[in-house]
């Protein structure tokens, strides 16, 4: 089958693109698209008519991957010849531009799902729960002027729930890693060209996140009257100098709390520190379908260190240049993504790995 990006507008379809790229991320929220009719347009419909602020859809290989807004488009022509460049994002992509507009910027005992609700009706972009999080937040402070997509990501980490889009206009709060690819990215065989960066920038020997905790409970039965210092402390054995970092935490925090904050913190720093990029030639795996964005892929590429490692498809660029088609997958460590306590609870994932080697002794 041939490989096709295709963009609706308006119920007409566009295809035929001289030059064209789909970018998606786990980190990211809105998709992004840029597509060319390159030198000269020899299709049945005419792209002047696609306008900056038109709803839209793009589909590869007749799977919806955005549903959102034209951005932007430019215009060039001479005598003989004239081409358009249209670009556009997700519906998502008003939750990262837009300020979160709240009757009080202070919420109580809020569920991070309510919350994803309760900020996108406005902008009428459903909320599908994939990550069944129940636990409430005890406060959620809203800042004058913040955007919805910073008020949601802040709390979403907390919580080690990701936020996606499902390409047909929805934001996603799940889990990644859910689900693993058919293919393996293997060296020799459907991988093209990979790299590896190693970053210890961000890495620290020691977290400590300070917090207050609030009183709770009924004086005449289990009172706990409040602290000024809450401390959370996690270690990373892999980083051997003294490199101490004290996070003052956001919201009033528990004993508990804190410390799965700086577990997750350090955590976290530690799966952004191993990054790889992958192309492979075309966009879909073996059995046709697309590489999941948020998935789970094995990749062998041991010129890069890497024998069988398992990492997490963090971002997607679907491409048309002058290299042909291609797909270029980021990958991160898991451990970006997904906590001990999740792995725990699904004793199938096998995606640990001891990626301290690769600081040096």
């Amino acid at each position: 089958m041939e490989d096709k990006i295709q963009l609706y507008v308006s119920g007409q379809l566009y295809e035929g693109w001289k030059s064209a790229r789909v970018d998606r991320s786990v980190e990211a929220v809105s998709g992004s698209f840029a597509l060319d009719t390159g030198d000269k347009w020899n299709m049945n419909r005419d792209p002047l008519v696609i306008k900056p602020g038109y709803k839209c859809t793009v589909k590869i290989n007749g799977t919806p991957v955005i549903t959102g807004w034209v951005d932007s488009s430019s215009r060039s022509a001479d005598g003989t010849s004239h081409s358009v460049s249209i670009a556009g994002r997700d519906v998502t992509c008003d939750l990262v531009d837009c300020s979160a507009v709240v009757t009080a910027f202070e919420l109580h005992n809020i569920s991070l799902a309510a919350l994803a609700v309760m900020l996108c009706k406005p902008f009428g972009i459903k909320v599908q729960d994939r990550a069944g999080d129940n636990e409430l937040f005890a406060t959620v402070a809203i800042q004058p002027g913040e955007s919805v997509w910073d008020c949601l990501d802040r709390q979403a980490r907390q919580r080690d729930v990701s936020l996606i889009t499902d390409g047909q206009g929805s934001l996603i709060l799940c889990n990644l890693g859910s689900r693993s690819t058919v293919d393996k990215l293997i060296f020799g065989n459907n991988l093209k060209s990979a790299s590896v960066n190693l970053d210890h920038t961000e890495l620290f020997s020691s977290y400590t996140i300070k917090a207050q905790m609030p009183s709770t409970g009924d004086k005449s039965d289990g009172w706990n009257e409040a602290k000024n210092i809450v401390e959370g402390k996690a270690t990373d054995v892999n980083v051997k100098r003294y490199r101490p970092l004290i996070i003052t935490c956001e919201a009033q925090s528990y004993d508990k709390s804190a410390a799965l904050r700086a577990d997750r913190e350090k955590r976290r720093r530690i799966g952004e520190a191993v990054e790889i990029t992958a192309q492979v030639v075309g966009w879909t795996q073996s059995d046709g379908s697309l590489w999941p964005l948020g998935g789970i892929v094995t990749i062998e590429a041991p010129a890069l260190g890497f024998s069988s490692s398992k990492f997490i498809i963090a971002a997607i660029s679907n491409v048309i240049d002058d290299n042909g088609i291609t797909t270029t997958l980021t990958l991160k460590h898991p451990d970006a993504f997904i906590s001990d306590e999740k792995k725990k609870k699904d004793k199938k994932k096998k995606t640990e790995e001891n990626y301290g080697q690769y600081w040096g002794d």
